[in-house]
C-alpha cells in the first residue's frame, strides 16, 4: 500500500528574478521528491521581465522542471508607460517625480533598480495578478484525485490548516523591492475576499546575497533599495488597529496589517 504524504495546501509566489528562482527550486525539490508537484500546492511566478519563461532547471534525474504558462504572470505594459502616468497621474501620485523618466525604459526586461517603475508595473496589472492568485488558490482546493497518496494535513481534531502562501523576493532589486508589498497587501485581499483561512509568509532576500551573485554596476543600488522596502514594511507593519488615516494601494485600502 502507498505512503500516504500529509501536505497542507501552500501557494508558493516568487516576485522578480530571485523570487522566481528561489521558488523554481522548490518545484524542483518537489519532482525530486515526489517525482511531481502535489495537487494541493501551487507555484505563481511574477516579474516584469519577460525572461521569466525561460528559467529551467534539470531535476536529479535529468528531466527539466520550468514553470508552465499558467504558472506565470508577466506584468508588462501595452503602449508607453510615461503616457499611461501622465494620462492617469491621479492613480500614480505616490511616484516621485524625479523619477518619472525611468517610465520610459520599462520594455518588458525588467525594473532596471528602479523600485518605483516595479511597483507601477505591479499596480497596473493588480486586477490580473489577483485573477491568478485567486486561480491558483481555486486550483489547490479542489478535491483530491480517488486514490491520491496525497492527502490535506490537518490538526488533531481533523481540521484542514488554513492556506500557507509563502512570498518570495530580492528586496535589493527593483521588481522584488518595488512590489512585495504591495503583493503582500494584494494577496491577502484576494484571500480575504474568497472568505478563506490564510497564512502569508514574506521571504525576503538582502543586498549582501544580490551583490555577490551579481557584482558591479548591476548591484549600485541594491542598499538604497532594501532601505526602502524594509521601511515600508517596518511602517505597516507597526500601524494601530485604530489608525484612522488609509493607506491607497489602488487597488485597495489598507488601514492596518493583519
Amino acid at each position: 500500500m502507498p505512503e500516504t504524504i500529509k501536505i497542507s495546501r501552500t501557494l508558493f509566489v516568487g516576485l522578480g528574478g530571485t523570487g522566481v528562482k528561489a521558488i523554481l527550486r522548490a518545484k524542483q525539490c518537489f519532482v525530486d521528491s515526489y517525482g511531481e508537484v502535489p495537487p494541493m500546492v501551487a507555484f505563481l511566478a511574477i516579474d516584469t521581465d519577460t525572461a521569466i519563461r525561460d528559467a529551467s532547471l534539470p531535476t536529479r534525474k535529468g528531466k527539466e522542471v520550468k514553470f508552465t504558462e499558467n504558472e506565470i504572470c508577466f506584468c508588462g505594459i501595452m503602449g508607453s508607460a510615461l503616457d499611461i502616468y501622465r494620462n492617469h497621474s491621479t492613480r500614480f501620485q505616490w511616484l516621485p517625480k524625479r523619477n518619472v523618466s525611468f517610465l520610459a525604459n520599462l520594455k518588458g526586461t525588467g525594473a532596471g533598480q528602479v523600485r518605483s517603475s516595479g511597483r507601477f508595473l505591479a499596480r497596473h496589472n493588480a486586477r490580473e495578478i489577483k485573477m491568478r492568485v485567486t486561480s491558483k488558490v481555486t486550483e489547490i482546493s479542489r478535491p483530491l484525485p480517488v486514490g491520491s497518496r496525497f492527502i490535506y494535513d490537518t490538526n488533531k481534531d481533523g481540521v484542514e490548516y488554513p492556506i500557507k502562501v509563502n512570498v518570495v523576493g530580492s528586496v535589493a532589486g527593483g521588481t522584488g523591492s518595488g512590489t512585495i508589498l504591495d503583493m503582500l497587501v494584494l494577496i491577502a485581499k484576494s484571500l480575504r475576499d474568497g472568505g478563506l483561512s490564510y497564512s502569508i509568509t514574506p521571504w525576503m532576500v538582502l543586498p549582501e546575497v544580490y551583490r555577490y551573485i551579481a557584482p558591479g554596476p548591476a548591484s549600485a543600488n541594491v542598499f538604497q533599495n532594501a532601505y526602502g522596502a524594509i521601511r515600508e514594511l517596518d511602517y505597516l507593519y507597526h500601524l494601530a488597529k485604530d489608525n484612522q488615516n488609509p493607506l491607497d494601494f489602488n487597488f485597495d485600502t489598507v488601514y492596518y496589517l493583519d
